[in-house]
């Protein structure tokens, strides 16, 4: 996920917060790793929605670990949901 801080430059997250941001996504990820596999075209438009939703809510003022892993699950479903037609 720290290739994707970079995309919220110039946001600084202290290196307590980016650590809880990262084990966020981890655990988040690891979750639902098996519905993003190796080679799925989809896979890092999902790891980036799911960066992009904890990342966002962290900057919102969140910095407790479980609801930036559970923020980001909600929208990591919704991206998987989403009709296939919207999908490219």
């Amino acid at each position: 996920m720290s290739w994707y801080v970079r995309l919220f430059d110039p946001v600084v997250f202290d290196p307590k917060l980016l650590a809880t941001v990262q084990n966020a996504f981890d655990a988040a990820w690891a979750m639902h790793t098996s519905d993003f596999g190796i080679g799925d075209p989809l896979r890092e438009e999902a790891r980036e929605v799911l960066a992009r939703a904890i990342m966002e809510s962290a900057m919102g003022g969140e910095h407790d670990a479980e609801r930036l892993q559970y923020h980001g699950l909600g929208e990591l479903l919704r991206f998987r949901n989403q009709p296939m037609a919207q999908v490219s």
